[in-house]
């Protein structure tokens, strides 16, 4: 646990380093009280957006000069099976925290497929494939955090923030990563550099699965990836509150158009920023 505070000191610190006096914006119940959707107007969802943008400009910096050239290395001499393999084992370790939040969020059969799904798996392969679902048909639920549990109990989201080094999240999500880490294996390590190592293996492990998406990126990279993020959190809450998508969800990635800067493009694909969370999933999910 006293790693934790290390990192969350450090990506204070990474976030007070940008210039960011002259941007601050005024807090206040309004703006803390909200439900961050894709479909609002920036100044709702997003408050802090020039706080954010300089956060996110200083994460992608980092993504494209240290984790995207070891990312590459690291798939240029690893095979497939071996990446593939370190994923099963990073995702198997995730099994026993989305049941508890399944059972929580009161699915009791998906949480008790991920708590049959990690026995099975841990002991046949010690996680590095995945026999209960290939060979006894025990599918996978959904992945969930605390944050998806307290969003299902009702609890708004806030607004949207960008943080340093662990990427997109919200006021609400923010708050669930600390319970989270409670739910990571790798917390309970006693040694720093098998945590640290095991940290990065993951980092590394999972950029190299999204080497390309860069590629596809033009214009504002800020205002899609902000978008795309809440309206897959939108999802994820409600389909997990209800036995269906609901109705209401929208296929929009919202307002780009009244969030993006004059000159940049406001309807883009999506490209990560450098993390040290997996890049595919929210910062809420487990460090």
């Amino acid at each position: 646990m006293q790693r934790l505070k290390h990192l969350w000191v450090i990506s204070v610190l990474v976030g007070c380093s940008t210039p960011l006096a002259y941007a601050a914006p005024t807090v206040s119940i309004d703006t803390i009280n909200v439900d961050a959707n894709a479909n609002q107007p920036a100044q709702i969802k997003d408050p802090f957006e020039s706080i954010n943008r300089k956060i996110f400009s200083f994460n992608n910096f980092l993504d494209q000069n240290l984790l995207l050239p070891a990312a590459k290395t690291y798939q240029k001499i690893t095979p497939p099976p071996v990446r593939k393999g370190v994923s099963s084992f990073f995702g198997n370790l995730s099994e026993p925290w989305s049941g508890l939040n399944h059972l929580l969020q009161g699915d009791g059969k998906a949480s008790l497929q991920n708590l049959s799904r990690f026995t099975i798996n841990t002991i046949t392969t010690l996680g590095l494939a995945d026999p209960a679902a290939v060979a006894l048909n025990i599918p996978a639920p959904s992945k969930e955090d605390f944050g998806q549990t307290l969003g299902v109990w009702g609890v708004k989201s806030g607004p949207y923030l960008m943080l340093p080094l662990l990427g997109p999240s919200t006021l609400r999500d923010t708050a669930g990563l600390s319970i989270d880490t409670v739910g990571n294996p790798q917390s309970y390590l006693e040694s720093d550099e098998i945590y640290m190592a095991l940290l990065g293996l993951r980092v590394i492990n999972t950029r190299a699965d999204l080497i390309g998406v860069e590629d596809l990126v033009n214009g504002d990279q800020y205002a899609l990836l902000r978008d795309v993020y809440l309206q897959r959190r939108q999802f994820q809450i409600q389909n997990t509150a209800s036995t269906s998508a609901p109705a209401s969800f929208d296929d929009s990635f919202g307002d780009e158009e009244d969030s993006a800067p004059s000159g940049e493009a406001s309807s883009v694909p999506d490209q990560p920023a450098a993390t040290v969370s997996e890049s595919t999933e929210p910062a809420s999910g487990q460090p």
